[in-house]
């Protein structure tokens, strides 16, 4: 049996063969010759045998000498030494023999057809079954030497011949139902043909029409790049090439595998952004050192990996409504246009989409990941009075209580916001991203998933047409479980984190400019007009009441009765329909938008500005001195960039805003004029406490009393204009992190950092939503396909490299693991103790020291967290050697030092002799001289994480496992502070 893909197919790409049965012999002839002009392959045709074919290719010569062979006039004059009809078959043999998409054709039945891709097994399927009319028929559509490329009269088709043919398409329809996997092969398919005909301008060329028409039957691998096909025509290689069957060496004697070959390709290119070009040079390279070892284009190269499932959704050009999955012509219900998925393909009218619930199992299948995922303590969660993670926030607690979240459920934190990716253009993407909350901080970052891409000149136009299939998925998975290894889960999207545009978006709402465009209260707002443009709206505290999830739904009830915003709420939302999802607390403020990018800019903008020179604040006369200060700064690692001087501020990035927010207190200490420094101090202080690791009920109020109290006195100090949406939004803060958990946790620093590595996923101005989605799936799969091939056991060195490609351990030299959570780097020195050394390690260990030699390394990491000394003089732009350890003490780190107290040997021995071993960390304490250098009496803030200290000689001995946190210094003039790191940044 032929399935009604294969049929219809060949009907789709010529276009007029489902109409030739019943047309007349002229209208054929005409109908021929009109698409001779066209030219689809090319000016010369068959049946164009007055045109005179050039000898430009091998192909060509081939295709002339069959076409030399094909009137009855040439036929005749080699009648000498043969028939007519012998010599013809004998040119329809050899026509049959030339490739013309691939050796493997219907009608040479005598070539086996490798089993390479899903819709190949089909295929053979389909021949094994088909009877001998059908064979006809296909030998009739497909034969190069057939009638409709001859230039020969169609004769029509008898009555008989069309029962029959209506007969095997009904046929064809009943077998769908048996085809399992039918919908993700035909998404496969419809992704690789959107892969053909979109690019930024939006525009067909007619060389991507024909590439495009050529693959349409046939084509279930999600390709790379649209030049794939013309590779895939011109193979003749006839292995196929799975990663999973790569087991065998890759040469005789071998120790590399193909597929652990395979894999370092990958991980190389993947590291590199390698193009497609450059790829296919490195294939040609190894295709002459290691002949047959690996696959000869990059066509089989990327189809030897198993991609996961994308799906094109499609909607209405004209109202953007969702129109589904289906490519077929159909009419849009909500404003009765017709739709056309080829047409929609050209015009770029569809989306793609990931699902999760795949995503979600390579996690669980991810050992390291999966223990973290599997029966957790829930009750432990509950109980906790402190927040310390999403985990034990008012909204998980809410969950387990109200919906019984098991230890084995998930969550998800999502995220969806605009990148620009071309400079000379508007395209931007706009991705739908989430993590796990289960999973530990820092893993959390590597294991983002992809849901949804939108691709367009601008925002997307609906977006509850863009968030339809993540919304139906999140709600089939809330409701319906989904089993792993015997376990059952369930998933609940519980956190929306986006920045305030996008969050109206989603939420269907009013921007932050239009009247009651909060998030979280009923604060309408306060127009001013400027003389500059349209009136500004502003946000000065005020008393408002505060919106609930019941009352938004009200609210947007009313909207669509009355066809107009009611409260700022426009309509429906998309995400109103999810069972667990609080459309209010659910959406968290977001500080790097908000506070780094928006309030602490803002401030320095009024400072420094010259249009602010006659206000009481400027400060911009001292802005070198607020340089000197800013670059003698070196701050931990943990801050990936060092500072740089205020006057480059345009060019800062949200991070390097969110360092001014820790040191600004004393940079512009002394500089900035007392009341306002002291506004200021509110400002830290509030956002300080709600980035710590444990937050208490106590520590959330009186950080809400201070950033209450900035917000008010933000009018009477820098007038209304300053009264900003990024302001009001701190009124808001500290019942978000009641909500949803603390400001790191919910940040979109996590996504930004993904949204750069998204624009690492695509070459090329064509193409670009296909390429990241691909280029993900391979991303995604690649490290279980690595579980597989490439481990311990198989080969320590291949490991090596490849973790190291992909990054997934730190390329540390001379790392030596000292004991469980600790290891050093870097070779250690052999040294002899001194007297105050040896005095505080005999305190420290209580026992006499009988070798007072020891091994001292100036680099070191404790638990994922990297130290050094002060001697350590390489890293000159980043500091690791200040902290805090237990007591509440601080102190500089002098260095790792591994001792044997009641080791006898020589000194040169010590490395290697078995002797009892302590790893003791030797600080120089800093004393510290005030605590509160800055307070707000009336609210009982003191800044206890700025101490000023002062520097002593008196060593202490503590253990690695004793350092709490680490710390900046910050000099000014003859002092020294420290500022404690609030918290781990694991988006760096």
């Amino acid at each position: 049996m032929i399935s009604q893909r294969n049929i219809l197919s060949k009907v789709k790409k010529r276009k007029w063969l489902n109409r030739f049965w019943k047309m007349k012999q002229e209208l054929v002839i005409n109908k021929m010759k009109m698409m001779a002009v066209r030219s689809k392959r090319g000016p010369y045709k068959r049946y164009n045998s007055e045109m005179d074919i050039p000898r430009r290719t091998a192909y060509r010569e081939k295709k002339q000498l069959c076409l030399d062979g094909t009137s009855d006039e040439i036929l005749a004059q080699k009648s000498g030494n043969g028939t007519r009809q012998d010599e013809k078959e004998d040119d329809q043999y050899y026509c049959q023999s030339m490739k013309k998409r691939g050796p493997y054709k219907r009608y040479n039945s005598e070539m086996d057809i490798p089993r390479r891709t899903a819709y190949r097994e089909k295929k053979q399927l389909c021949l094994d079954g088909t009877s001998d009319e059908v064979l006809s028929a296909d030998l009739y559509l497909d034969a190069p030497d057939g009638p409709l490329f001859s230039g020969e009269i169609i004769p029509e088709t008898s009555a008989d011949q069309q029962e029959k043919f209506e007969d095997l398409t009904e046929t064809s329809m009943h077998m769908s139902n048996e085809e399992s996997c039918h919908d993700e092969v035909a998404d496969q398919v419809l992704v690789h043909e959107v892969y053909y005909s979109e690019g930024p301008d939006a525009s067909l060329s007619g060389e991507n029409e024909t590439r495009q028409d050529e693959n349409e039957d046939g084509q279930d691998y999600f390709t790379r790049d649209c030049d794939n096909i013309q590779q895939e025509e011109h193979d003749d290689d006839p292995r196929g090439w799975n990663i999973r069957d790569g087991n065998d060496p890759l040469y005789t004697g071998a120790t590399l595998s193909k597929a652990q070959g395979l894999l370092l390709i990958v991980a190389f290119i993947l590291r590199h952004n390698l193009t497609d070009a450059a790829l296919n040079d490195m294939l040609s390279i190894l295709g002459v050192l290691l002949p047959n070892a690996f696959p000869a284009t990059k066509y089989k190269f990327y189809k030897a990996f198993c991609n996961g499932e994308t799906q094109v959704h499609f909607y209405c050009p004209s109202c953007t409504s969702y129109l589904g999955r289906e490519k077929a012509r159909q009419i849009c219900g909500s404003c009765g246009e017709a739709f056309d998925g080829e047409q929609a393909i050209k015009d770029g009218t569809f989306f793609l989409y990931i699902p999760i619930k795949e995503q979600l199992l390579d996690i669980l299948r991810n050992d390291k990941l999966s223990r973290h995922l599997t029966n957790r303590n829930i009750e432990k969660l509950s109980a906790a009075s402190a927040i310390t993670d999403i985990t034990n926030s008012h909204l998980y607690k809410s969950l387990i209580q109200k919906h019984k979240l098991t230890g084995n459920d998930l969550t998800l934190t999502w995220n969806s916001d605009g990148i620009p990716i071309f400079k000379s253009s508007g395209y931007q993407i706009w991705p739908v991203q989430c993590f796990v909350n289960e999973l530990p901080p820092h893993l959390r970052s590597e294991n983002i998933l992809l849901t949804g891409l939108w691709f367009g000149h601008s925002k997307p136009s609906n977006m509850n047409t863009f968030l339809r299939p993540f919304i139906d998925e999140c709600i089939h998975l809330e409701e319906n479980t989904f089993s792993f290894q015997g376990v059952q889960r369930r998933v609940f999207p519980l956190i929306c984190c986006a920045d305030s545009p996008a969050r109206a978006l989603i939420r269907n709402c009013k921007q932050y400019n239009g009247q009651f465009g909060c998030d979280w209260c009923e604060h309408q707002g306060e127009t001013v007009v400027t003389g500059r443009g349209p009136p500004t709206r502003y946000y000065p505290y005020r008393e408002v009441p505060m919106r609930t999830d019941s009352k938004q739904g009200e609210y947007a009830l009313l909207a669509e009765e009355a066809n107009e915003a009611v409260k700022g709420v426009k309509g429906l939302s998309v995400i109103q329909q999810l069972p667990t999802f609080d459309v209010v607390n659910g959406m968290t403020p977001e500080y790097m938008h908000g506070v780094c990018q928006g309030v602490m800019r803002q401030l320095t903008s009024l400072w420094l500005d010259p249009p602010n020179h006659e206000e009481p604040y400027y400060v911009g006369r001292s802005s070198a001195a607020i340089d000197n200060r800013l670059l003698s700064i070196s701050p931990p690692s943990e801050i990936s960039r060092s500072p740089r001087s205020i006057k480059e501020r345009k060019f800062w990035k949200s991070s390097e805003w969110r360092s001014l927010l820790m040191y600004g207190l004393v940079v512009f200490y002394g500089i900035l004029p007392t009341v306002y420094h002291q506004h200021f101090f509110l400002l830290i202080y509030g956002v300080y406490c709600l980035l710590g690791e444990s937050i208490t009920p106590t520590t959330i109020a009186v950080a809400d009393a201070c950033l209450a109290k900035f917000v008010l006195q933000m009018e009477e100090l820098y007038k209304l204009s300053a009264c900003t949406f990024n302001v009001h939004q701190l009124t808001h803060l500290a019942h978000g992190v009641k909500m949803c958990g603390p400001l790191w946790a919910t940040s979109a620093f996590t996504f930004e950092s993904k949204n750069h590595d998204l624009l690492k996923l695509f070459a090329g101005t064509q193409c670009v939503p296909q390429q990241i989605c691909s280029t993900f799936n391979l991303i995604r799969i690649l490290p279980a396909l690595a579980r597989n091939c490439v481990t311990e056991d198989h080969d320590s060195d291949v490991m090596s490299l490849f973790n190291e490609l992909t990054g997934s351990s730190p390329s540390m030299k001379s790392k030596k693991i000292l004991d469980e959570g600790l290891f050093s780097i870097g070779k250690g020195k052999k040294t002899a103790l001194t007297i105050a050394e040896t005095i505080s390690i005999m305190e420290f260990l209580n026992c006499d020291l009988n070798n007072l030699s020891a091994i001292v390394y100036h680099k070191f990491c404790m638990n994922n967290i990297l130290f050094s000394s002060s001697q350590y003089t390489r890293a000159v732009r980043h500091n690791n050697s200040y902290v805090k350890f237990m007591g509440g003490k601080y102190g500089r780190v002098v260095g790792l030092y591994v001792v044997k107290p009641h080791c006898s040997c020589e000194t040169d021995e010590l490395q290697y002799c078995q002797c009892a071993v302590h790893n003791v960390v030797l600080l120089k304490e800093l004393e510290c001289v005030k605590r509160d250098l800055f307070r707000d009496v009336e609210l009982g803030a003191v800044s206890e994480f700025l101490p000023e200290v002062s520097e002593s000689n008196r060593i202490l001995a503590i253990s690695p496992v004793n350092i709490i946190k680490k710390c900046i210094c910050l000099k000014l003039r003859h002092r020294l502070f420290l500022c404690e790191l609030p918290c781990r940044f694991y988006d760096n």
